[in-house]
């Protein structure tokens, strides 16, 4: 991902809190050397210094075959940001947004289906719940759904993440940014502006 020094997130432990609070993201490997992507939402967990990721393919998608390296890319609130919010008349409009891929090479391995999930995570009690009370589902069905699905976790080796979020504009610009953005009626766009005033902070 390409991002500029200003642009460029160096709190791990920041990206990884975005990463658990946005966690439906796109996984992207080759496939019969073509690139193939697939949106499915995971579950971040750290084991020890590690970022581990956890999800599962449909059996039927052939991209969990060939599941050597894969990148994942997290991605959150984006909005349109107009010249009219800055100083100088001569400037172009942009996009803000928040982004974080993950990296695994080499590190990647299958889960046996009742390792998914992992029974010690507080997910793993409420994806119980949820399977054991949820309506329309029977105890005999779970099998059944199980044989359809392909667990995995992957081992991130690397990350990157990028808050385009007007740090090259000066603090009256990028305040007037965020007051706009809070103002609007779309919930995304009002979070990208929270997002901005707690870097301010």
């Amino acid at each position: 991902m390409y991002i500029p020094a200003h642009f460029r997130q160096q709190d791990r432990e920041a990206a990884i809190a975005f990463m658990q609070a946005h966690p439906f993201a796109i996984i992207v490997s080759t496939v019969d050397g073509l690139p193939v992507a697939t949106h499915l939402p995971f579950h971040v967990i750290m084991d020890g210094a590690d970022i581990i990721l956890t999800a599962h393919f449909a059996k039927a998608n052939p991209q969990w075959k060939n599941l050597q390296e894969a990148l994942v890319i997290f991605s959150g609130p984006h909005a349109y940001i107009s010249p009219t919010h800055y100083e100088r008349e001569q400037n172009v409009p942009t996009w803000n947004y928040i982004a974080v891929h993950a990296y695994a090479l080499r590190k990647l391995y299958m889960m046996r289906q009742q390792d998914y999930p992992s029974s010690k995570t507080s997910f793993a009690k409420t994806s119980r719940n949820t399977w054991r009370n949820g309506p329309g589902f029977h105890r005999n069905t779970k099998p059944g759904c199980y044989k359809g699905i392909v667990p995995f976790r992957i081992r991130v080796t690397k990350l990157d993440a990028k808050e385009k979020l007007s740090q090259n504009k000066t603090a009256f610009e990028r305040n007037h940014i965020i007051a706009g953005l809070q103002e609007e009626a779309d919930g995304a766009t009002r979070e990208l502006g929270d997002y901005m005033k707690q870097r301010e902070l």
